[in-house]
């Protein structure tokens, strides 16, 4: 229980700023980019390159595209996500 809540305080420290006051049509005009960036992350991504790997007759590949570029796809994706959350935050001050 104690090695959850302390996983807990940890996610906390992670979170967006609370964007609900931000007008709907400005928030997507800032985010429509970042959103796009941020599904190629997701399982279709990964299972389409495990699909292709295995078909190559490579499996190993699968494994080292999902840890070197999609990790490095990942740290962009939170730097350009944090630099839109910082923009988005001057606005609402």
């Amino acid at each position: 229980m104690k090695l959850y809540l302390a996983y807990l305080n940890i996610q906390q420290r992670f979170r967006s700023p609370d964007n609900s006051a931000i007008d709907r049509k400005k928030f997507y005009t800032e985010n429509i980019l970042i959103i796009r960036w941020w599904t190629l992350l997701g399982p279709t991504t990964n299972r389409t390159l495990l699909i292709l790997s295995a078909l190559l007759g490579n499996v190993e590949m699968f494994l080292w595209l999902i840890l070197i570029p999609g990790n490095l796809w990942l740290v962009v994706c939170l730097i350009y996500q944090k630099m839109i959350d910082k923009k988005i935050a001057t606005r609402m001050a």
